[in-house]
């Protein structure tokens, strides 16, 4: 279990942040990643919209635990920070879950607004982690 005030902290970095890494499995068991616009909300639960027809679509029906991660883009050893996660990722069918999930992305990405039609071919998702872990390399560094 991870604690609710920690879930906070991760969230409030998480905000500055604009894509995850999302790790499935395929049906044949050939491990796949790719990077999503996301947006998470105070207890971490991180939402992102993806077609059904998408490779990690499909993996997600088939096996919905999956790894995810987050960073920021640093050029040193010593900078490195991020988070791991594990958990499951559910395809939100509810369609008040679907829209809290939009309403988090389109305040996150206001450029979203400006699409039209765009949304009724996406499926919306939600990941919940059970496992994470913190990466500061800072830390390390300064020993």
């Amino acid at each position: 279990m991870i604690d609710t005030n920690f879930r906070k902290q991760v969230a409030n970095w998480l905000a500055g942040l604009s894509c995850l890494s999302l790790a499935t499995v395929s049906p044949d068991g050939l491990p796949q990643v790719v990077s999503v616009f996301f947006a998470a909300d105070d207890d971490l639960d991180i939402f992102f919209a993806s077609s059904g027809a998408s490779r990690h679509a499909v993996n997600i029906e088939n096996q919905p635990r999956v790894a995810v991660s987050f960073h920021t883009d640093v050029w040193s050893w010593e900078a490195v920070a991020g988070v791991q996660l594990e958990g499951q990722v559910k395809h939100l069918q509810d369609s008040a879950e679907s829209e809290y999930a939009q309403l988090l992305l389109r305040d996150k990405f206001p450029w979203l607004n400006q699409l039209t039609g765009q949304y009724e071919s996406v499926r919306w998702y939600c990941f919940t982690a059970d496992w994470l872990r913190v990466i500061n390399n800072q830390n390390i560094a300064q020993g």
